[in-house]
């Protein structure tokens, strides 16, 4: 079984839309209801320290993928 991680960012809104347009082109669409859980759950992660990075996240996908 393949393991997954939440990413959780803060970005412009204008960001944030043409993301949920290019989700939505792949049918990767959330309910409201799931969006609020995933955005709850990297909210109460920030509270608890549960972070890292964003150049070291990016850093590890490019180590995954060969990039």
């Amino acid at each position: 079984m393949n393991k997954t991680a939440n990413l959780y960012a803060r970005i412009e809104p204008d960001v944030k839309e043409q993301a949920e347009n290019v989700l939505e082109t792949l049918g990767a669409k959330w309910s409201k209801e799931r969006l609020d859980a995933e955005l709850e759950k990297g909210y109460n992660d920030m509270l608890k320290g549960r972070t890292r990075p964003a150049a070291m996240v990016l850093s590890d996908v490019k180590k995954k993928y060969k990039v």
